[in-house]
Protein backbone atom coordinates (compact mmCIF):
# COMPACT_ATOMS: atom_id res chain seq x y z
CA UNK A 1 0.00 0.00 0.00
CA UNK A 2 1.02 3.62 -0.36
CA UNK A 3 2.58 5.32 2.65
CA UNK A 4 -0.19 7.89 2.95
CA UNK A 5 -2.69 5.03 3.46
CA UNK A 6 -0.60 3.28 6.12
CA UNK A 7 -2.22 2.40 9.44
CA UNK A 8 0.92 0.85 10.98
CA UNK A 9 1.80 2.16 14.44
CA UNK A 10 5.50 1.35 13.97
CA UNK A 11 7.38 1.97 10.74
CA UNK A 12 10.87 0.72 9.95
CA UNK A 13 13.13 2.63 7.58
CA UNK A 14 16.48 1.35 6.28
CA UNK A 15 18.94 4.25 6.42
CA UNK A 16 21.78 2.16 5.02
CA UNK A 17 22.66 -1.41 4.09
CA UNK A 18 26.20 -0.97 5.41
CA UNK A 19 27.18 -2.50 8.74
CA UNK A 20 30.20 -2.62 11.06
CA UNK A 21 29.47 -6.16 12.35
CA UNK A 22 28.89 -9.56 10.77
CA UNK A 23 26.34 -11.06 13.13
CA UNK A 24 25.35 -14.71 13.19
CA UNK A 25 21.69 -13.65 13.07
CA UNK A 26 21.10 -11.12 10.29
CA UNK A 27 18.00 -10.77 8.15
CA UNK A 28 19.26 -7.84 6.08
CA UNK A 29 21.85 -8.36 3.32
CA UNK A 30 24.82 -6.03 3.45
CA UNK A 31 25.43 -4.59 0.00
CA UNK A 32 26.57 -1.48 -1.81
CA UNK A 33 23.18 0.19 -2.20
CA UNK A 34 23.48 3.93 -1.54
CA UNK A 35 22.46 5.28 1.84
CA UNK A 36 19.08 6.94 2.20
CA UNK A 37 19.25 10.69 1.61
CA UNK A 38 17.78 13.38 3.83
CA UNK A 39 15.54 14.50 0.99
CA UNK A 40 14.01 11.08 0.48
CA UNK A 41 13.60 10.55 4.20
CA UNK A 42 11.69 13.80 4.60
CA UNK A 43 9.51 13.01 1.59
CA UNK A 44 8.59 9.74 3.29
CA UNK A 45 7.73 11.08 6.74
CA UNK A 46 5.74 14.03 5.43
CA UNK A 47 3.42 11.63 3.58
CA UNK A 48 2.32 9.92 6.79
CA UNK A 49 -1.21 10.91 7.72
CA UNK A 50 -0.77 10.61 11.50
CA UNK A 51 2.06 10.38 14.06
CA UNK A 52 3.81 6.99 14.29
CA UNK A 53 6.94 5.54 15.84
CA UNK A 54 9.71 5.63 13.24
CA UNK A 55 12.42 3.01 13.73
CA UNK A 56 15.68 3.88 11.99
CA UNK A 57 17.35 0.60 11.02
CA UNK A 58 19.80 -0.84 8.51
CA UNK A 59 22.40 -2.26 8.16
CA UNK A 60 23.68 -0.07 10.93
CA UNK A 61 21.82 3.28 10.92
CA UNK A 62 24.54 5.16 12.82
CA UNK A 63 26.75 4.82 9.72
CA UNK A 64 24.49 7.18 7.76
CA UNK A 65 26.15 10.58 7.99
CA UNK A 66 22.79 12.33 8.09
CA UNK A 67 21.36 10.32 11.00
CA UNK A 68 20.91 13.25 13.36
CA UNK A 69 19.28 15.47 10.76
CA UNK A 70 16.82 12.66 10.01
CA UNK A 71 16.03 12.27 13.71
CA UNK A 72 15.23 15.98 13.91
CA UNK A 73 13.11 15.86 10.75
CA UNK A 74 11.10 12.88 11.97
CA UNK A 75 10.33 14.61 15.24
CA UNK A 76 9.47 17.88 13.50
CA UNK A 77 6.57 16.09 11.78
CA UNK A 78 5.25 14.87 15.13
CA UNK A 79 6.63 11.33 15.03
CA UNK A 80 8.57 9.57 17.79
CA UNK A 81 11.93 8.23 16.61
CA UNK A 82 14.01 5.21 17.64
CA UNK A 83 17.61 4.72 16.53
CA UNK A 84 17.97 0.92 16.43
CA UNK A 85 21.71 0.27 16.64
CA UNK A 86 24.21 -2.46 17.43
CA UNK A 87 25.70 0.22 19.68
CA UNK A 88 29.31 0.28 18.55
CA UNK A 89 29.29 3.97 17.73
CA UNK A 90 27.87 4.82 21.16
CA UNK A 91 31.37 3.97 22.42
CA UNK A 92 32.61 7.16 20.72
CA UNK A 93 32.32 10.09 23.13
CA UNK A 94 31.87 12.62 20.32
CA UNK A 95 29.03 10.54 18.91
CA UNK A 96 27.29 10.35 22.30
CA UNK A 97 27.49 14.13 22.57
CA UNK A 98 25.64 14.39 19.27
CA UNK A 99 23.04 11.92 20.55
CA UNK A 100 22.49 14.17 23.56
CA UNK A 101 21.91 17.14 21.25
CA UNK A 102 19.40 15.20 19.12
CA UNK A 103 17.20 13.34 21.61
CA UNK A 104 15.19 10.30 20.64
CA UNK A 105 15.02 6.71 21.89
CA UNK A 106 18.52 5.28 21.50
CA UNK A 107 18.48 1.48 21.30
CA UNK A 108 21.40 -0.92 21.38
CA UNK A 109 21.70 -4.69 21.21
CA UNK A 110 23.60 -6.51 23.97
CA UNK A 111 23.14 -10.14 23.00
CA UNK A 112 26.00 -11.32 25.20
CA UNK A 113 25.22 -9.30 28.31
CA UNK A 114 28.33 -9.56 30.47
CA UNK A 115 29.78 -12.56 28.60
CA UNK A 116 32.59 -11.83 26.15
CA UNK A 117 32.46 -15.22 24.42
CA UNK A 118 28.81 -14.85 23.45
CA UNK A 119 29.52 -11.61 21.58
CA UNK A 120 32.17 -13.48 19.60
CA UNK A 121 29.64 -16.17 18.72
CA UNK A 122 26.66 -13.93 18.00
CA UNK A 123 28.27 -10.76 16.63
CA UNK A 124 31.19 -12.32 14.78
CA UNK A 125 33.63 -10.05 16.57
CA UNK A 126 35.36 -9.65 19.92
CA UNK A 127 33.34 -6.50 20.55
CA UNK A 128 32.76 -6.97 24.28
CA UNK A 129 34.91 -4.03 25.39
CA UNK A 130 33.34 -1.71 22.82
CA UNK A 131 29.83 -2.82 23.76
CA UNK A 132 30.47 -2.24 27.46
CA UNK A 133 31.93 1.21 26.80
CA UNK A 134 28.95 2.05 24.59
CA UNK A 135 26.50 0.93 27.24
CA UNK A 136 28.35 2.91 29.89
CA UNK A 137 28.30 6.02 27.71
CA UNK A 138 24.56 5.70 27.05
CA UNK A 139 23.63 5.13 30.67
CA UNK A 140 25.81 7.95 31.98
CA UNK A 141 24.73 10.51 29.38
CA UNK A 142 21.90 13.01 29.50
CA UNK A 143 19.88 10.81 27.13
CA UNK A 144 16.54 10.24 28.83
CA UNK A 145 15.23 7.28 26.84
CA UNK A 146 17.53 4.29 26.42
CA UNK A 147 16.45 0.88 25.13
CA UNK A 148 18.47 -2.33 25.26
CA UNK A 149 17.65 -5.65 23.70
CA UNK A 150 18.87 -9.14 22.93
CA UNK A 151 18.14 -12.18 20.81
CA UNK A 152 17.58 -15.01 23.28
CA UNK A 153 18.98 -18.35 22.11
CA UNK A 154 18.05 -21.57 23.85
CA UNK A 155 20.83 -22.82 26.10
CA UNK A 156 23.13 -19.89 25.35
CA UNK A 157 22.24 -16.49 26.80
CA UNK A 158 19.06 -16.67 28.86
CA UNK A 159 20.98 -15.03 31.72
CA UNK A 160 20.84 -11.64 29.98
CA UNK A 161 17.15 -11.32 30.88
CA UNK A 162 17.99 -11.06 34.57
CA UNK A 163 21.00 -8.84 33.87
CA UNK A 164 18.86 -6.36 31.93
CA UNK A 165 16.08 -6.32 34.51
CA UNK A 166 18.58 -5.74 37.33
CA UNK A 167 20.37 -3.00 35.37
CA UNK A 168 17.10 -1.18 34.65
CA UNK A 169 16.39 -1.04 38.38
CA UNK A 170 19.61 0.94 38.83
CA UNK A 171 19.76 3.04 35.67
CA UNK A 172 16.48 4.88 35.39
CA UNK A 173 17.10 6.19 31.87
CA UNK A 174 16.59 2.61 30.66
CA UNK A 175 12.95 2.88 29.63
CA UNK A 176 12.64 -0.11 27.30
CA UNK A 177 13.82 -3.73 27.25
CA UNK A 178 13.26 -5.98 24.26
CA UNK A 179 13.84 -9.72 24.01
CA UNK A 180 13.26 -11.55 20.76
CA UNK A 181 13.45 -15.04 19.39
CA UNK A 182 15.75 -16.22 16.62
CA UNK A 183 14.09 -15.58 13.27
CA UNK A 184 14.77 -18.31 10.74
CA UNK A 185 15.35 -15.82 7.96
CA UNK A 186 18.53 -14.74 6.24
CA UNK A 187 21.68 -15.69 8.12
CA UNK A 188 20.81 -17.29 11.47
CA UNK A 189 22.02 -19.69 14.14
CA UNK A 190 20.35 -23.07 13.81
CA UNK A 191 18.38 -23.58 17.00
CA UNK A 192 14.95 -24.43 18.31
CA UNK A 193 13.64 -20.89 18.83
CA UNK A 194 11.93 -19.99 22.05
CA UNK A 195 8.18 -19.52 22.00
CA UNK A 196 6.41 -16.50 23.45
CA UNK A 197 5.06 -18.52 26.44
CA UNK A 198 8.55 -19.83 27.18
CA UNK A 199 10.13 -16.37 27.16
CA UNK A 200 7.27 -15.02 29.27
CA UNK A 201 8.01 -17.72 31.82
CA UNK A 202 11.71 -16.79 31.89
CA UNK A 203 10.93 -13.09 32.26
CA UNK A 204 8.43 -13.55 35.07
CA UNK A 205 11.01 -15.36 37.18
CA UNK A 206 12.37 -11.86 37.82
CA UNK A 207 9.27 -9.68 37.48
CA UNK A 208 6.09 -11.14 38.98
CA UNK A 209 3.01 -10.90 36.77
CA UNK A 210 1.12 -9.43 39.73
CA UNK A 211 3.39 -6.35 39.65
CA UNK A 212 2.88 -5.62 35.95
CA UNK A 213 0.44 -3.87 33.71
CA UNK A 214 -0.11 -6.33 30.86
CA UNK A 215 -0.09 -5.16 27.27
CA UNK A 216 -0.68 -8.36 25.30
CA UNK A 217 -1.01 -7.88 21.56
CA UNK A 218 -4.35 -9.32 20.50
CA UNK A 219 -3.78 -8.91 16.78
CA UNK A 220 -1.33 -11.66 15.89
CA UNK A 221 -0.25 -13.31 19.13
CA UNK A 222 3.43 -12.89 18.30
CA UNK A 223 4.35 -10.29 20.90
CA UNK A 224 3.92 -9.74 24.61
CA UNK A 225 4.32 -6.44 26.44
CA UNK A 226 4.33 -5.43 30.05
CA UNK A 227 4.95 -2.26 32.02
CA UNK A 228 6.72 -2.53 35.36
CA UNK A 229 7.40 0.62 37.38
CA UNK A 230 7.61 2.71 34.21
CA UNK A 231 9.78 0.18 32.37
CA UNK A 232 8.36 -1.12 29.09
CA UNK A 233 9.33 -4.71 28.30
CA UNK A 234 8.57 -6.47 25.02
CA UNK A 235 8.94 -10.07 23.89
CA UNK A 236 8.83 -10.56 20.13
CA UNK A 237 8.42 -13.71 18.07
CA UNK A 238 10.73 -12.69 15.27
CA UNK A 239 9.95 -13.25 11.59
CA UNK A 240 7.72 -16.28 12.12
CA UNK A 241 4.73 -17.16 9.98
CA UNK A 242 2.54 -15.90 12.83
CA UNK A 243 4.36 -12.57 13.22
CA UNK A 244 4.12 -12.00 9.45
CA UNK A 245 0.44 -11.27 10.08
CA UNK A 246 1.27 -8.37 12.43
CA UNK A 247 -0.53 -5.18 11.43
CA UNK A 248 1.35 -2.97 13.88
CA UNK A 249 4.76 -2.99 12.17
CA UNK A 250 5.38 -1.78 8.65
CA UNK A 251 8.46 -1.59 6.43
CA UNK A 252 9.00 1.40 4.16
CA UNK A 253 9.76 0.23 0.61
CA UNK A 254 10.89 1.95 -2.56
CA UNK A 255 8.30 3.94 -4.44
CA UNK A 256 6.69 5.27 -1.23
CA UNK A 257 5.10 1.91 -0.46
CA UNK A 258 4.77 0.08 2.84
CA UNK A 259 4.29 -3.60 3.73
CA UNK A 260 4.01 -5.66 6.90
CA UNK A 261 7.49 -5.68 8.43
CA UNK A 262 7.90 -9.40 9.08
CA UNK A 263 6.01 -10.37 5.94
CA UNK A 264 8.44 -8.33 3.87
CA UNK A 265 11.40 -9.80 5.77
CA UNK A 266 10.30 -13.36 5.10
CA UNK A 267 9.72 -12.66 1.41
CA UNK A 268 13.01 -10.89 0.70
CA UNK A 269 15.55 -12.89 2.73
CA UNK A 270 16.90 -16.05 1.22
CA UNK A 271 20.59 -16.92 1.57
CA UNK A 272 22.69 -13.95 2.69
CA UNK A 273 25.45 -15.91 4.38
Amino acid sequence: MKIENSEFENLFIDLTRRCNLYCANCYNPVNSSPDMTVEYFESVVKKLSSPVRINLIGGEPTLNKDLFEMIDIGKSYGHSVVCVSNGLRYAEQDFIRQCEKHPCIYYMTCDGGSNRDIYKKMNGSDCYETKMKALYNLLNSTIKHVAIGAIIIRGLNEFVIKEFVDLAKIKKNIKFLKFRTVGKVGRHIETNPYTIPELKSLLHQYIPVSECALKDCNQCGSCYRIIHNGLYISIIEFASAQSAKCNKRGQILDGFNVERFFQHMREKTNDIS
